[in-house]
């Protein structure tokens, strides 16, 4: 946990991640593809699909290429070839899109669902590469902060710029008509995208311990069995994530509830998106600063925390009237749009802390010389995360949104008892090595490793 800084890779990973977060809000997973979904199909089963699609994508990636870079002394190489991967099924999403005209509308939803699910399995490879250079480069004390500035700065450039631009895309008085009006925000994208990539491919990373051999991949996954049942730790944290995530699998329902049940225009969403966004930022802040002072397990009970509260308030949106404004200022507030804004709001939180304690407290646990393993293989058991927004969109039709939203609470609820099971790593250091690693990063700590 407590690796040499380098002060270079700090940095460089830093602005890779402020490119990096506005890219990822022109497409977001959460707002802008199941809205483009849920268009282009008029189902909300048809969402659940290509987001199942994009979890299970991810799982089988990991585990298949995690056997192979177990054994890889640099990583890096394996970024720079997701990067390649990822760049093309962005700008393959953004031609069907522009020239949907021309094709059967079923092939275009297949399309951009098949697109959708490969640039998801591109990211869970490149993540591995990332995962395991930062974990040689920054100690954990630096972690919680590198992943705090990444996001902060990253996500108020999307605020201030990305929002705005995507709501007026989106919008009535955008330049381009539906479905190009999306076509271009996939491919500006995929273009900032590519800038984030090669910034991070310049960064030199130190060696790994690399395992023995790649096994075959029948033992690769017996010794993933191996792994849950050996490691307490790793075992709890998969069941923890496993539940948090059932219970986010709301998340992306929130727009196509306002959509389908209150007749929403889409112009909300960038609204909804821009709540989300002033979200993390302050989710960012909170998270990486308890991840250097307090250890991981704090942020992860705050993430079950905050999911617990997005689920109650979207329970209390399905059952409740809403259908009415209130005076603020000189003007009015819909009620409809301040509930789901609030879920959002909840909601960004929630991304911010379980994404930067999840992945900091895997960090922490996982051997170096089965990094990937373990990273592939909490994918792997989590794969049931991939039926969640499937039976969720098929409730949603089926049984409405009341049920659906009902699940999450209790899947949230139940994440928080595990959650606070999990033990927190830093327990075992030695508190005067703890306050060495954690002063702020000096030119002196600078330790390049061979490009």
């Amino acid at each position: 946990m407590l690796v040499p800084l380098n002060v270079r890779t700090y940095r460089i990973a830093i602005i890779n991640g402020v490119i990096a977060m506005a890219a990822i809000r022109m497409a977001d997973e959460s707002t802008i593809l199941p809205l483009l979904v849920l268009k282009l199909s008029g189902a909300a089963w048809v969402v659940g699909v290509t987001l199942g699609a994009c979890t299970v994508a991810r799982a089988v990636m990991q585990i298949v290429i995690s056997r192979r870079m177990d054994t890889l002394e640099y990583k890096l190489p394996d970024y720079i070839a997701s990067s390649w991967f990822r760049g093309a099924c962005g700008l393959a999403t953004a031609a069907v899109l522009w020239y949907a005209d021309l094709l059967v509308p079923a092939v275009v939803v297949a399309i951009v669902a098949l697109a959708s699910a490969a640039r998801a399995a591109g990211g869970a490879w490149g993540m591995l590469g990332f995962t395991d250079v930062l974990a040689k480069s920054v100690p954990t004390t630096k972690r919680g902060s590198l992943w705090m500035w990444r996001r902060l700065v990253g996500l108020g450039i999307a605020l201030v710029v990305v929002a705005p631009f995507v709501r007026y895309m989106i919008g009535p008085t955008s330049p381009y008509g539906f479905p190009q009006n999306y076509a271009v925000l996939f491919l500006i994208s995929v273009a900032t995208f590519a800038i984030a990539w090669c910034l991070f491919a310049r960064i030199k990373e130190p060696p790994s311990r690399p395992s023995g051999r790649t096994l075959p991949l029948a033992m690769h996954l017996a010794r993933g069995w191996r792994i849950v049942h050996r490691d307490k730790q790793y075992r709890r944290l998969i069941r923890a994530r496993l539940l948090l995530g059932l219970a986010s699998g709301i998340r992306p329902f929130f727009v196509v509830f306002g959509s389908k049940v209150w007749g929403l225009s889409d112009e909300v969403a960038a609204t909804f998106l821009a709540l989300q966004i002033g979200a993390e930022i302050v989710g960012s802040v909170l998270s990486g600063r308890m991840s250097d002072r307090f250890g991981n397990r704090s942020v992860v009970i705050g993430a079950a925390i905050t999911i617990s509260v997005t689920a109650a308030l979207a329970v209390a949106a399905a059952f409740g009237e809403w259908n009415f404004a209130v005076a603020v200022g000189a003007g009015e507030l819909s009620m409809q749009v301040a509930v789901l804004g609030a879920c959002f709001v909840f909601g960004g939180v929630f991304m911010t802390s379980h994404g930067i304690g999840t992945s900091n407290y895997m960090m922490d646990i996982a051997p170096q010389r089965l990094r990937p393993s373990y990273l592939a293989f909490a994918s792997g058991f989590t794969l049931p995360l991939a039926l969640a927004p499937v039976a969720y969109g098929w409730a949603a039709d089926a049984l409405g949104f009341k049920v659906v939203f009902v699940t999450g609470l209790v899947l949230a609820l139940a994440g928080l008892v595990f959650a606070r099971k999990l033990p927190e790593p830093r327990d075992d250091l030695d508190d005067a090595e703890l306050e060495e690693f954690r002063r702020p990063p000096t030119a002196e700590d600078e330790a390049p490793g061979p490009s």
